[in-house]
């Protein structure tokens, strides 16, 4: 007979794994989550280049200009009117050049801050193009290239370092400095410092000779928004998905920002001259005081003759009561950033400083066999007017061709038949209307016209030619 034993519970055993096996399935999984991150990332990145976003920050810190456009950076603008264009190997907002001048042309260097950079409008359609193709229609036999020197909130002393860092290099004929109004006024050094005004300045020694000081850009590198800067620096120049929410995160901080001081807006990021952003610390950047006197008039020196008429201890005397720079306000203007009423007290206080800059530029060019001029830019504000006779005496007093194109665009404006600016920049029918006004100016000048007469195109200019050191 069967007798059934008692039911026992059996212990079930489970399947140990092998360390070994174990690890590669953490391995398998790691390298599944990275080729998907991979594969959204460069997804992104394709979808964001054909649709143009993260493509607006384009300049970065440079040791001695400051900051500098990237080189080969595309480019898509939106914030002032639109374009999509490509910075060259060189950083400048054109072509690509060759530093030796082929034979048998002339080239026009055009210096100057975003007014010359022109990304409000396709590069076809900038004034630098456009006098290009004015000047080669009537000279078969000779060519001419206007170079696009341009870069965006660059003052008088950042645009000499710029002509004799980068210019001189392309052995150039002709020196194109283009003046903004109010240009006068960023000689001077702002504080407390943020991207823009952490640049180089100047000041006068008391032989009256150009004093270059990094004080203000050595204090804001030490910020914690410069090192930022320099942490993420490749992928600002790389990485359009890192440009579309560094440009969200930046605008959400500016917003927020914007609700107790008023004073940023919504979409602002790092490239944006209407922003404050991070800027230095007042323990890294001690405002001016009022009563404190700035170092650039206290080396003024008393026999330093200017262009409006008499020295610096005159135009000191007549203006010790002009407001020092305090809280990003220069002295001489409102809070729109127009001249004041104190404009002309305020634009002769600075102007030697300005001149100086502006006799260097012109010593430059002379020393690489070029000849510098001056354009006088348009404005769609109130005109410093004074500050436009101050320039008009300094270029009559060192023999500096000079051309004034506000008049045009007055009477332009005043039809209001078409729409000359955006905000601050030209509109194509803008640069339409100044190359209409700077191409027989520049045909006019003596040493173009000497070009255009040479009988061989090979033939060296009659001003002597270029040494390639």
């Amino acid at each position: 007979m069967f007798i059934s034993q008692p039911a026992t519970l059996e212990k079930k055993t489970q399947a140990v794994t092998p360390p070994a096996a174990l690890q590669r399935r953490r391995w398998v999984v790691l390298a599944q989550g990275l080729t998907t991150a991979v594969f959204v990332i460069l997804s992104l990145e394709a979808l964001f280049a054909a649709a143009g976003l993260g493509e607006q920050e384009f300049l970065k810190r440079d040791g001695e200009l400051g900051f500098v456009p990237m080189e080969g950076k595309h480019v898509t603008w939106r914030k002032e009117g639109f374009s999509r264009t490509q910075f060259n190997s060189c950083g400048m907002s054109d072509r690509e050049y060759s530093l030796d001048k082929p034979a048998g042309t002339f080239r026009i260097a055009v210096i100057g801050d975003s007014m010359v950079e022109s990304l409000q409008v396709d590069r076809s359609q900038s004034f630098c193009r456009l006098v290009e193709q004015e000047l080669n229609k009537g000279n078969p036999e000779r060519k001419f290239q206007v170079m696009n020197f341009g870069v965006s909130s660059y003052n008088l002393g950042q645009i000499y370092l710029r002509l004799q860092k980068l210019v001189t290099k392309f052995h150039v004929d002709l020196v194109l400095l283009c003046v903004r109004h109010n240009s006068v006024f960023d000689v001077f050094p702002r504080t407390p410092a943020s991207f823009f005004f952490a640049r180089p300045y100047f000041f006068l020694g008391n032989n009256g000779r150009l004093i270059q000081d990094y004080t203000v850009q050595r204090l804001w590198d030490k910020s914690g928004e410069a090192r930022r800067l320099r942490a993420c620096q490749w992928l600002r120049e790389h990485s359009r998905t890192w440009g579309v929410v560094s440009s969200f995160m930046e605008s959400a901080a500016a917003w927020y920002l914007q609700l107790s001081s008023n004073g940023l807006k919504w979409g602002a990021d790092v490239t944006d001259k209407q922003t404050a952003f991070a800027p230095a610390s007042k323990e890294e950047v001690r405002p001016l005081s009022g009563g404190q006197a700035s170092p650039a008039l206290a080396n003024l020196p008393s026999n330093r003759r200017i262009a409006g008429g008499g020295t610096a201890d005159t135009v000191a005397s007549s203006c010790h009561d002009c407001p020092q720079q305090d809280d990003g306000l220069l002295a001489g203007k409102n809070s729109t950033g127009n001249a004041g009423a104190g404009e002309a007290r305020a634009a002769a206080y600075y102007w030697p400083i300005a001149e100086a800059l502006v006799c260097g530029m012109n010593e430059t060019s002379q020393a690489g066999n070029s000849q510098l001029a001056i354009l006088r830019l348009p404005t769609d504000y109130k005109p410093n007017n004074p500050e436009t006779e101050l320039l008009r005496r300094t270029a009559s007093l060192h023999h500096i061709p000079f051309i004034d194109a506000s008049g045009s665009f007055e009477k332009a404006k005043a039809l209001g038949l078409v729409r000359l600016f955006y905000i601050k920049h030209f509109t194509p029918a803008g640069h339409i209307l100044l190359t209409s006004q700077l191409t027989p100016y520049l045909a006019s000048l003596p040493r173009i016209k000497e070009f255009c007469q040479s009988s061989a195109r090979t033939e060296a200019p009659p001003w002597g030619t270029h040494r390639h050191e």
